[in-house]
């Protein structure tokens, strides 16, 4: 009920996905992105992997994240 009330004070607006629902979920579409990106790349360490993900995420366009919420 908190949570109600709180969403509806502030005037939020609350979108539910589908329990599982792949299609429905941004960040299926953010780490789908993201593991194809990966494929260019090469590391040996969860160290350079991290690397990795953060120059991606860098070099990512507003407008791609934004693609994952449409």
């Amino acid at each position: 009920m908190y949570t109600k009330k709180v969403v509806l004070q502030s005037n939020m607006k609350v979108f539910f996905s589908t329990t599982h629902g792949s299609r429905t979920n941004p960040i299926e579409y953010f780490f789908g992105y993201l593991k194809n990106k990966l494929r260019d790349w090469e590391y040996d360490s969860y160290e350079q992997l991290a690397n990795c993900v953060v120059s991606i995420m860098k070099d990512m366009k507003p407008e791609t994240f934004q693609g994952f919420y449409r």
